[in-house]
């Protein structure tokens, strides 16, 4: 955002810079989990600048989102090297729930976070639980507090200051588990998470994806949940139509935000490894395991595969 600042390019410029990176470029394309239109200023502050390289690095991108990176940065196919790795989370165990309502929301949650961390006097780790709101957010919060777990909330609406304190608390493993928006996002970085909640369902598989990677930096065995009720659909839509700054968006703003959250939903329902659905999303074909063997849909084959034989012994 400081790019827009008064003779902030010309400073720039007369420092001549040799390198310029970009991280979280996901951010400069309207299909990332997190377009942010201050990003789509720096195809003009290449173009000004003029840097021999340039590197823009993200996490998660699908092929159109790739695409859209390099149009908008005005970078060319011909004279761009494009890495890609590092899509699978083998040690991640991926699972979705579909939910009846709130009691089972909060049951599932509480488990969760007990099974991931031992007793809360003497916890292995730490939790998130994400929520689409900032009510769900404040609602998680004394929840697991409650439970006797070390507890933070953080979203959007809270002060500067507070979202530091927690930011910081967590960071310095004096909170054992945060209840969150996507608002706590970049920068978080603690290695022994070992298990994401999602309280409710985000709107795209990249912001899914994103969140439930912070699990299992450590390379330990990490869990990722995923709830989703019917309910959800209905909030999901009303985000949708709400915009980012509270005004009606464009239709075809609100027709792409939907599309992104019904490729979340296919995901939910899907009846073939969840790694392997997020790996072809992603285009990262590669890296496709065939079946996992740690989703909750793999061993729901591979237990129905025993019993089959197990009958078939009988």
């Amino acid at each position: 955002e400081r790019l827009g600042a008064p003779g902030m390019i010309e400073r720039l410029r007369a420092l001549a810079p040799p390198l310029v990176a970009i991280d979280e470029a996901h951010c400069i394309s309207q299909w990332g989990h997190d377009f942010r239109p201050d990003y789509l200023r720096l195809g003009a502050v290449l173009a000004e600048l003029k840097p021999p390289r340039v590197l823009a690095c993200t996490a998660t991108a699908t092929p159109r989102v790739r695409a859209e990176i390099l149009e908008k940065l005005g970078m060319t196919p011909a004279n761009t090297h494009v890495v890609m790795r590092g899509f699978a989370r083998p040690a991640l165990h991926l699972e979705a729930l579909e939910i009846d309502g709130a009691r089972e929301r909060r049951a599932i949650t509480l488990r969760e976070i007990k099974d991931a961390l031992g007793a809360p006097s003497a916890p292995q780790g730490a939790v998130i639980v994400y929520c689409a709101t900032r009510k769900a957010a404040e609602e998680v919060g004394p929840l697991v507090s409650k439970e006797g777990w070390r507890t933070g909330v953080y979203h959007a609406g809270l002060s500067p200051e507070e979202r530091g304190r927690v930011s910081e608390a967590f960071a310095t493993r004096k909170l054992d588990v945060v209840a969150a928006t996507n608002a706590f996002g970049m920068g978080i970085d603690r290695p022994d998470i070992r298990a994401v909640v999602h309280w409710q369902m985000p709107g795209s598989i990249e912001a899914y994806y994103q969140e439930v990677g912070r699990a299992g930096r450590d390379g330990e065995a990490a869990r990722g949940v995923l709830l989703s009720a019917s309910s959800d659909l209905g909030l999901r839509r009303r985000l949708v139509s709400l915009g980012r700054d509270g005004g009606a968006p464009a239709p075809a703003e609100v027709k792409r935000q939907w599309q992104l959250f019904l490729d979340l939903m296919r995901y939910v329902e899907a009846g073939s490894c969840r790694h392997d659905f997020v790996l072809r999303y992603f285009g990262d074909e590669a890296e496709t395991l065939g079946g996992c063997g740690h989703c909750d849909v793999c061993e729901r084959i591979e237990e129905e595969g025993e019993r089959a034989a197990t009958d078939e012994d009988e």
